[in-house]
């Protein structure tokens, strides 16, 4: 019986210090997506060529399948 509340108290430490250092870690996060554009995954030619015309430069785009041969 004191086995498992020793684990059981073990256990919650190390979930609060994930919990905590996840919290500081999202920062960092944040900050990269912020400065990056999103990307976008099209699987045909015609949702491609929509996308690249109305979105120009403001996305990564990218096409699944690409070309074939």
């Amino acid at each position: 019986m004191k086995l498992k509340k020793i684990i059981s108290i073990i256990l919650l430490i190390i979930i609060l210090i994930c919990i905590i250092y996840l919290m500081f870690k999202t920062d960092n996060i944040n900050k990269y997506e912020k400065n990056s554009k999103p990307t976008v995954v099209v699987t045909t030619f015609s949702s491609y060529d929509f996308v690249r015309q109305i979105a120009e430069d403001k996305v990564n785009l990218v096409f699944l399948l690409g070309p074939r041969s």
